[in-house]
């Protein structure tokens, strides 16, 4: 039972991080001048490297991916946010991104969550999955990570909105859209609530048990919730502390997903065995 426990996390864990690595590299590719076109055939080249590389090492496919998304925002007409992800991509990966599987994966399975509005899930996961010290790492990272998408299009750090904006518009400006971006209080009472959460859920992993995994779960998703309703109220200008609907449901539904992924935490061997060596 608890080798077909290890089976399940497993396959989970690394399946949703390599889609969110092939998610990174098609919208960087895609809108790389040099690559762009589905006719192009080193659009497909790349696109099978970088997916070779996330299949044989997460973390060198997590590097692959998010250094192609630099290159596309740097010849998109965005040289300083590119240069800006290209060093937080490095920076990430020298020092906590090789070090392990858990590390890339924690990076890779929010992007493609975001694609469609469930953003919330990147603090979630960074505490769930690793320690205290590299769960921040990965939160900050996937922070950048997070302000370059939504300053493509969507404007809200809960979601990229990838089905309208996985293509640049020819007159997207990322740069301005991100100065805009974090001038926005709203933002910086998500970015608390996502520290915090990370922190609550990361230490209660601590311990490695299922119990503790639900309990640091509903520690972090209500500081997700209270984080949406601070924002609500400074966005109303102190008017209501009731969140938009859309926000409310695409809090909860990370939520939900998360609690149900307690139920593949492995045994505490498990840990014992493996984790340290991954993790």
């Amino acid at each position: 039972r608890v080798r077909a426990r290890r089976w399940e996390w497993r396959v989970a864990w690394l399946g949703g991080g390599g889609v969110g690595g092939v998610a990174v590299a098609f919208v960087a590719l895609a809108n790389l001048p040099q690559t762009r076109g589905f006719a192009n055939p080193l659009f497909w080249g790349l696109f099978a490297l970088v997916t070779l590389g996330g299949a044989l090492k997460p973390h060198l496919g997590a590097l692959l991916a998010y250094f192609a998304l630099s290159a596309a925002l740097i010849a998109g007409h965005a040289p300083a946010a590119g240069c800006v992800l290209l060093a937080a991509t490095a920076a990430w990966w020298y020092f906590t991104g090789r070090l392990g599987d858990a590390d890339a994966n924690a990076t890779l399975v929010p992007p493609l969550a975001g694609a469609f509005g469930c953003n919330q899930l990147r603090p979630l996961v960074a505490g769930f999955c690793l320690p205290p010290a590299r769960a921040f790492g990965a939160l900050a990272f996937s922070l950048v990570v997070s302000v370059m998408l939504a300053a493509c299009g969507s404007h809200s750090l809960l979601g990229w909105d990838a089905l309208t904006n996985w293509q640049f518009s020819a007159g997207l400006d990322v740069q301005a859209s991100i100065g805009s971006l974090l001038m926005q209080p709203a933002l910086w009472c998500i970015v608390i609530s996502w520290i915090a959460a990370t922190g609550a859920l990361a230490a209660f992993r601590v311990r490695p048990t299922r119990a503790f995994a639900v309990r640091g779960t509903l520690v972090a998703s209500a500081l997700l919730l209270a984080g949406i309703v601070l924002a609500a109220w400074v966005a109303s200008g102190q008017a209501t502390w009731m969140p938009s609907f859309n926000n409310l449901v695409f809090t909860l539904v990370p939520i939900v997903a998360m609690l149900l992924m307690c139920v593949l935490v492995p045994e505490p061997d498990y840990y014992g065995e493996d984790y340290e060596g991954e993790a």
